[in-house]
């Protein structure tokens, strides 16, 4: 994924995940390294993949997100607080680890 990640690209992400879901479950390595905005639109596809894939032992990968990539995530609780320690440039997230450590309040 490169770019914005709103509303204007959610098609996209639907069609994605309609790919995804027909595949056989396998890991999935999601390249945020470009994107340079990611809105909640695209935590719905994070949420989705997470809970198709996780039943199945596979799981969702992001190395290396970019900076507005990562800020999202941490707000939402995939990557911790803001003032956790930084992602080591080389470090890969599982996101469905996060995941099952993640509150809704």
């Amino acid at each position: 994924m490169r770019g914005d990640i709103d509303l204007t690209t959610e098609w996209q992400l639907d069609k994605a995940y309609a790919e995804l879901a027909q595949s056989p479950p396998a890991d999935v390595v999601l390249d945020l390294t470009e994107v340079t905005f990611l809105g909640c639109v695209a935590l719905r596809l994070l949420v989705a993949l997470t809970a198709r894939l996780s039943p199945t032992g596979h799981r969702l990968v992001i190395p290396s997100p970019s900076t507005p990539a990562r800020r999202l995530l941490e707000l939402a609780g995939f990557l911790g607080s803001a003032g956790d320690r930084e992602l080591a440039p080389t470090e890969t997230r599982t996101v469905a680890t996060d995941l099952a450590q993640w509150r809704l309040a």
